[in-house]
């Protein structure tokens, strides 16, 4: 059985932002920031450090969930047709129990052959999940990430699970920060 999960979303999509405008709005805050007082000042102020939930607003915060007991077959078939790497695995109550990446299929496939794809998503999935809560911040996501050599991060609120990220949203929204604060970096200069 598959589960996707539609968490309640009380961020930038409600308000209307797409991550692009979203972008466009920090730039302009940088901007207004850097012209009045600096672009380092504007920087102390926080207006950078952005957290995990800023992406799960931008991005969205369905989860797919894989029941423990289906097949890796089928579980390698909603991974495919949902374009994903990865998916957590959910008890029946709907708490975590595992995370089953593409990587683990794959693997287990060049070790035991076409015949692995009989075994459960229980049997591979990596129970000792590492987790982070919505007020991580990017930079500390992405270094429990590679740190961890993992790709993708359930985000939890207590033992409610309401996201994922992957490496890609995190690298991302970096590389937005980095144009917003170098586009604010050029206006004060221009300002100047």
């Amino acid at each position: 059985m598959l589960y996707i999960y539609r968490v309640n979303n009380t961020g930038a999509r409600e308000r209307g932002l797409t991550p692009d405008s979203r972008v466009a709005c920090l730039k302009t805050r940088l901007g207004a920031l850097s012209l009045l007082q600096g672009p380092s000042e504007a920087v102390r102020e926080g207006d950078l450090d952005m957290k995990l939930f800023n992406i799960l607003n931008d991005k969205g915060r369905d989860i797919v969930a894989l029941d423990p007991r289906m097949d890796l077959q089928e579980a390698a078939r909603i991974l495919d047709s949902k374009r994903i790497g990865a998916a957590v695995a959910v008890n029946a109550s709907g708490k975590l129990v595992g995370m089953l990446s593409e990587r683990d299929i794959v693997r287990l496939i060049a070790e035991k052959g076409a015949d692995a794809l009989q075994l459960t998503v229980a049997d591979v999935m990596t129970r000792n999940v590492i987790t982070a809560s919505p007020d991580t911040s990017i930079e500390d996501g992405l270094e429990r990430m590679t740190d961890r050599r993992i790709r993708h991060l359930p985000v939890m609120e207590g033992d409610k699970l309401v996201g994922i990220v992957s490496i890609g949203d995190l690298v991302k929204q970096k590389i937005s920060v980095a144009e917003a604060e170098a586009e604010a970096m050029k206006q004060y200069i221009v300002a100047g």
